[in-house]
């Protein structure tokens, strides 16, 4: 198995989580796309999961996610 590139946009990703432990995957998503494209950021914040840099544990209730760094 290859190692994922982990590219600018997912570092920022990661260190935004990193200094908002239990942020939301929206709020990451806002601050990483370009001009606020939540489409974009949402991608980003999913590849820094499924690159294992980054945890989201699904709340309780409704479909809020609570992120922090793996």
């Amino acid at each position: 198995m290859s190692t994922p590139r982990i590219g600018p946009r997912m570092k920022e990703a990661t260190a935004i989580v990193a200094e908002n432990p239990g942020c939301t995957k929206l709020y990451v998503a806002e601050q990483v796309g370009p001009h606020g494209s939540r489409q974009f950021g949402y991608r980003t914040v999913e590849r820094c999961i499924k690159a294992g840099l980054i945890v989201a544990v699904k709340a309780a209730q409704g479909n809020r996610y609570s992120l922090t760094v793996a």
